[in-house]
């Protein structure tokens, strides 16, 4: 159809109204749904008005309603439409003529205005000109003897063998006083012209079985959304002005689930050629913003037809048909790249347009991005940019823009963010970054509203005011290769609760946590060794564990609040860690209380120190060989009852391990003894039931009274070649089936291999293997049990 024929087809309602009124000559031609062509000349015209009706007379002794002049609200009622006209009934005979005219055709703002429940159709009607425009009607009744229509129970008008979508009721509630959806035939395989026109529900689905829609089926209706199960034909959409979705204002998103016909759309309801290369229609409801595909390479012929939408339209588009943006909407702007195919047309065209991203080409071929001022409050961001991989986000890119709610950037290769890139996003609450991101520019989230952020896994250093002032931010996730910290990365995160520093970060930098009034949870990494200045001044901390790999915490960083200068907080109580390390000296000097997790005593002389208990949660520990300057040479028992260590190296100032110093310490894997260590008291390792092996130094010469007793993994000693004695029960109750006596061995106290113990009863290991030399304890002990 031309551009003229679809404006002949908008002034036909108002021609007739004046043919009506003032019975002027006027010859049309007129579609109907039946692709019926009438002509209707006025001089074998003639308009009367018989009861609640206008008509047309026609000289072939047929009629057309033209309007309804009866009670517009028949809501609850039905209304026939009467079947035959008398003329002896209308007063005068018409044309010379006398008898009876059939009612045959229906105009389509005949019922305008008018609530009928129920629509009773004459008996002849052959033609319904353009539907039933500015109507609300529950149901279409027609008698069977139609040879051209019939009526489903639901009131749907077809064909009359069903194959054809006549006119579905555009308000069926008021006949079912339920949803305003009955079923489509099975049967239809087309939507006729106008079909659901002035149609009040806000969606609709289609079978598979329509295989073609009609020109201007929805029009003037409600819908925003139409799902084809199917993949049918469309009226308009091989270039006509007018299509199938024409005049439907309010229609936002076409979907297509079928696969087998010639189109597709896309997740913002587009409609496309099958493969997504021509960008066919862009429904007229659409105001808001889209992405074109990218792979689409064309616009066709009146896609953007009476369009309000805000197209964003990449480079990969190079086809444009001249009368793709006729007509468009004084809202429609094109959102685009700079020296594109579609920035020139739309300056050639006088069309609303401006540029979606601003981008520098680098010196390696990459892009960076520069300014962002497209539609979207959360754009994705493309990959390439005229073919070229984005790389970075340059400074100030996205600053100051207060409607940014999302940034995507996961599926890109960015692997830099400049500063002040998303500085003043207010409502910026969704940040999805890739994971080749590596360097975060100063402020480049400042005043951000993320409830969370994760920070990519190849980020080495955090840097100085990353994420400043995310008064918001709950949560932070920080990569394990993360080194640095850097100032005032997270100052004035206020909501933050609880930071997790992994063992990979040395350096928390000055004011890195200043601010963050909410935090109330630091757990420390075992690679950190600097703190900064004021690093967790003013915040929720009131203790803080400090691990002993801690070598410097400067001034203010703990127990601290600022305001016109440094204060001491008294919320702040305590400080716990290791004696003789940076987290006594800090504590010591700032008269906050001090916790060592390495309980001692002093020796009565002064001369020497004794671990009495240990506290902390380190797994692998190291017991220093020194606190206060005095050496460490004992554990006392139950020293580590209970604990959680799992790894533990003794101290080189220790001669004896003290008896029960580690009973009970049921995750203890492994044990590193100095060479300094002589003798291993009795039930030292009782019940160290993690415990898979141990290897006796050659410099030990005496092992307890039931050393390792109940171990019940332990599958493997390895005894040095020094040891001269080895207690009762030094071994029972372990994991072990052989064990190798060395010749140094004088010494093999009862029962302490080869036996379980339990009830008060000894039994022997069967097949347990005692390997040793002759004549020697090993062998008297193997020869006597």
């Amino acid at each position: 159809m031309t551009k003229s024929s679809k404006l002949l087809r908008k002034v036909l309602a108002v021609s007739l109204a004046a043919a009506v009124i003032g019975g002027t000559g006027l010859m049309t031609n007129v579609g109907s749904f039946l692709d019926t062509t009438i002509t209707a000349n006025a001089a074998d015209t003639a308009i009367v008005t018989y009861g609640d009706f206008t008509y047309y007379l026609y000289s072939d002794h047929t009629a057309a309603v033209a309007a309804y002049n009866g009670t517009k609200d028949l809501s609850s009622s039905s209304l026939g439409i009467p079947t035959v006209l008398y003329s002896s009934n209308l007063g005068q005979n018409y044309f010379d003529y006398s008898g009876s005219y059939n009612v045959t055709k229906l105009y389509a703002t005949a019922f305008n205005g008018c609530k009928i429940r129920i629509l009773s159709l004459p008996r002849y009607l052959q033609v319904i000109f353009g539907g039933f425009s500015g109507a609300e009607i529950g149901c279409f009744s027609i008698d069977s003897t139609n040879s051209y229509f019939s009526a489903t129970s639901g009131g749907v008008l077809c064909n009359k063998s069903q194959t054809t979508l006549a006119a579905y009721p555009s308000k069926p509630s008021l006949y079912t006083s339920g949803s305003d959806y009955v079923a489509i035939p099975s049967t239809v395989t087309k939507i006729d012209d106008y079909a659901f026109t002035n149609y009040k529900a806000t969606s609709l689905t289609v079978p598979s079985s329509v295989t073609y829609v009609g020109r201007s089926a929805f029009q003037y209706s409600s819908l925003q959304s139409i799902t084809f199960s199917g993949n049918p034909d469309f009226y308009g959409a091989h270039g006509e002005s007018v299509c199938s979705f024409d005049d439907a204002a309010s229609l936002s998103s076409i979907k297509i689930n079928g696969t087998s016909g010639n189109y597709s759309t896309d997740g913002y309801g587009m409609l496309y050629n099958k493969d997504k290369t021509k960008f066919v229609y862009c429904p007229m409801g659409k105001t808001s913003a889209f992405n074109i595909a990218d792979t689409c390479t064309e616009i066709v012929d009146w896609a953007f037809h009476y369009s309000n939408a805000k197209p964003v339209i990449y480079d990969n588009v190079t086809t444009i048909s001249s009368t793709a943006f006729d007509s468009v909407k004084s809202g429609f702007k094109i959102y685009c790249l700079k020296d594109t195919t579609i920035e020139t047309f739309a300056k050639n065209n006088n069309l609303s347009y401006g540029y979606h991203f601003e981008y520098t080409i680098n010196s390696d071929n990459t892009v960076t991005l520069t300014k962002y001022s497209g539609p979207y409050n959360g754009p994705s961001i493309p990959s390439t940019i005229k073919g070229k991989t984005l790389t970075a986000i340059g400074e100030e890119a996205f600053k100051n823009n207060t409607t940014l709610d999302g940034i995507y950037l996961s599926s890109t290769k960015v692997t830099s963010i400049g500063d002040s890139a998303f500085y003043g996003c207010t409502k910026l609450k969704n940040i999805y970054l890739p994971s080749t991101v590596t360097s975060i520019g100063k402020k480049a989230f400042y005043n951000t509203a993320a409830t969370s952020i994760t920070i990519p896994s190849s980020m080495t250093t955090i840097g100085e005011e990353a994420f400043y002032g995310m008064s918001k931010l709950e949560s932070v996730s920080i990569p394990s290769k993360v080194t640095t910290i850097g100032t005032y990365a997270f100052g004035f995160c206020s909501s933050l609760a609880s930071v997790t520093i992994p063992n990979n970060v040395t350096q928390i930098n000055f004011a890195a946590f200043y601010g963050c009034s909410g935090l109330e949870s630091l757990s420390i990494g075992s690679g950190l060794k600097t703190i900064g200045g004021a690093a967790f001044c003013n915040t929720g901390l009131t203790s803080q564990y400090i691990p002993k790999n801690v070598t410097t915490i400067n001034s203010n960083a703990f127990g601290y609040t600022y305001n016109n200068g440094y204060t001491r907080n008294s919320s702040f109580t305590e400080i716990s860690g290791y004696p003789d390390t940076a987290a006594q000296t800090y504590a010591t000097n700032n008269d906050i209380p001090f916790t060592s997790l390495l309980a001692y005593s002093k020796s009565s002389d002064g001369k020497s120190v004794t671990i009495k208990k240990y506290t902390g949660s380190e797994t692998n520990l190291v017991i220093p060989s020194t606190i206060e300057g005095l050496p460490v040479t004992g554990i006392e028992a139950y020293a580590f009852n209970g604990s959680s260590v799992v790894s533990v190296t003794l101290p080189s100032s220790m001669t004896t391990l003290n008896g029960y110093a580690f009973y009970g310490a049921s995750k203890l894997t492994s044990v590193t003894f100095p060479s300094t260590i002589t003798s291993i008291g009795s039930y030292a390792f009782k019940f160290c039931t993690s415990l898979k092996s141990i290897k006796i130094p050659n410099t030990i010469t005496s092992i307890g009274t039931g050393a390792f007793y109940g171990c019940n993994t332990l599958a493997s000693v390895n005894l040095g070649s020094g040891l001269k004695t080895i207690g009762k029960y030094a071994f029972t109750n372990t994991a072990l089936t052989s064990v190798t006596i060395p010749k140094s061995v004088t010494s093999i106290g009862d029962h302490a291999f080869g036996y379980t113990y339990s009830n008060s009863v000894y039994t022997a290991v069967d097949g347990f293997k005692m390997t040793g030399y002759a004549y020697t304890a090993a062998d008297t002990y193997a020869t006597n049990n």
